[in-house]
């Protein structure tokens, strides 16, 4: 593709991990063209542990396999607490 749209690649990304029996962790990058983007997920118990990359002025939608959204954490904190420095959405299936 040429042109405006070229520049639209990858600008938006859908992050859904998706545990499965046998399957403990994830690791995967691709660099794209406006940087590298990353996610990583590990069962840790009875939690899952995500940490993601997404390069500047790129919108990550993120869709977490949870219950109850108060099991939520970011950076620490309940998900509906945590500071946030852009717009994002985390949606709980």
């Amino acid at each position: 593709m040429h042109g405006p749209l070229r520049l639209l690649w990858f600008q938006r990304l859908l992050i859904r991990p998706r545990p499965a029996p046998g399957l403990d962790w994830v690791k995967a990058e691709y660099r794209s063209i406006h940087g590298p983007i990353g996610v990583e997920w590990k069962i840790e118990g009875d939690r899952l542990a995500v940490t993601m990359r997404v390069p500047a002025n790129v919108t990550a939608e993120v869709r977490l396999p949870a219950a109850d959204p108060a099991t939520v954490i970011e950076s620490g904190r309940c998900e509906r607490r945590a500071k946030k420095p852009a717009p994002k959405v985390v949606r709980v299936l």
